[in-house]
């Protein structure tokens, strides 16, 4: 029945509207209570309630039955451990802690992503939230109600993200880097010719200043030449283009045709080379690959190694595999630069004995051959006592020709 509110004195008037509002916040109460009690958000696997005092957990059967288990392993009685157990190890008191605080009021909600063992033996992602709607007058929680969600397909393109972003970053790492080596190698042989050229033209050069451009006019071609071939060597094995054509190689014989190469180095330096290698010593290898290799230890071992110094060469064998080292007593690198030898992304080059510039990408190169070949490049160096490198190689197995 309608009222008629404008003909209600004042002090009535006050009271309908305050008995309005009382029977207003009952109403709000009531509805809070129902959704509370309903919880009223859908989640993929479900909706799950948690009586404290029985410790009995209804739940969707999806929340189970997600994990691999049948309806008839799920029937009856279900504690909160049939969960907890299965959660990882790594995510376990994470998940707990996250459920103590709010059971004491320290969090307005449980709110957690945790892995879940699943019967196959598999992991899924569950993330799960939960409140508390209902205490006993002393405010100890009695009842707790959530969701969950399975988001393993979420996870799992998360952390392809996550890889994709790191590989890009890796790859613009290595660009930069990449561009720092052709800058840096090409800037002083370039830089150098064209200062020789200049002078040549001039045509004010004597015999024996005209003997000294063309000696440093060489140098610089045959240092651009071998950073080229480098380059072409490094960018073919990474975009794949190169393939391997393993097959027998003599380590003596190789060795000495690309100290031969090296003499004129060798000479100017006025360095000793001492060599331990086993007569037809086999490896299972590229042989242009190896050869680059080879070259580019040794001319490391001459750029960093003291005038009048010695070079050592050494190969052994041990069951299927051989060793080779390049060992010289020159100046030696820090741990932090042995560590970061072969990464594109940080530099860990330094001028020779005599101040020769390099890039580092002549040993990122040489590790990426050793293990192009089924072995491994390794360091082993004390700054101001020189360095050892050595790579592994695969023998030759029977019928291999």
């Amino acid at each position: 029945m309608s009222e008629d509110l404008q003909s209600m004195p004042n002090e009535q008037l006050v009271q309908r509207v305050q008995q309005l509002e009382a029977n207003l916040a009952l109403l709000e109460a009531e509805r809070q209570k129902q959704l509370n009690l309903e919880y009223e958000w859908s989640g993929n696997l479900g909706h799950w309630q948690w009586d404290i005092s029985s410790n009995c957990v209804t739940f969707n059967s999806l929340k189970a039955t997600a994990l691999g288990y049948n309806p008839s392993e799920i029937d009856g009685p279900i504690g909160f451990e049939f969960f907890t157990e299965k959660l990882h190890p790594e995510d376990y008191e994470r998940v707990m802690e996250n459920m103590r605080s709010h059971l004491f009021g320290k969090s307005d909600a449980y709110e957690v992503e945790y892995r879940i063992h699943c019967k196959s033996g598999d992991w899924k992602w569950y993330y799960d939230r939960g409140v508390v709607t209902k205490r006993d007058p002393q405010g100890k929680p009695i009842l707790v109600a959530g969701i969950v969600f399975d988001i393993t397909k979420s996870k799992v393109l998360e952390g392809f993200l996550k890889e994709t972003n790191r590989e890009l970053a890796l790859s613009n790492a290595s660009k930069n880097r990449f561009f720092s080596i052709l800058a840096h190698d090409l800037r002083g042989p370039i830089g150098s010719t064209a200062a020789i050229l200049a002078e040549l033209v001039e045509g004010t050069l004597g015999a024996n200043d005209l003997r000294a451009m063309l000696r440093v006019l060489k140098e610089s071609a045959e240092q651009t030449y071998r950073l080229l071939e480098n380059l072409l060597s490094w960018s073919s094995m990474q975009n794949g283009s190169y393939k391997n054509h393993a097959s027998r190689l003599t380590i003596d014989s190789m060795i000495a045709a690309t100290v031969k190469l090296l003499e004129p180095q060798l000479l100017h330096k006025n360095l000793r080379l001492k060599t331990s290698l086993p007569k037809d010593l086999e490896v299972w290898a590229d042989d242009a690959m190896i050869n680059t290799m080879v070259r580019n230890l040794i001319s490391n071992a001459i750029k960093f190694s003291y005038k009048d110094g010695q070079i050592e060469i050494a190969a052994s064998a041990n069951k299927d595999w051989v060793c080779v080292s390049v060992k010289d007593y020159g100046l030696g690198m820090t741990v932090a630069q042995q560590e970061k030898l072969f990464s594109l992304t940080e530099s860990a080059h330094g001028n020779g004995t005599e101040g020769e510039t390099g890039s580092g990408l002549g040993l990122i190169l040489c590790n990426d051959i050793a293990l192009n070949n089924g072995g491994e490049l390794k360091v082993v160096s004390q700054l101001g006592k020189g360095s050892t490198l050595s790579f592994v190689l695969p023998m030759p197995k029977a019928g291999q020709v």
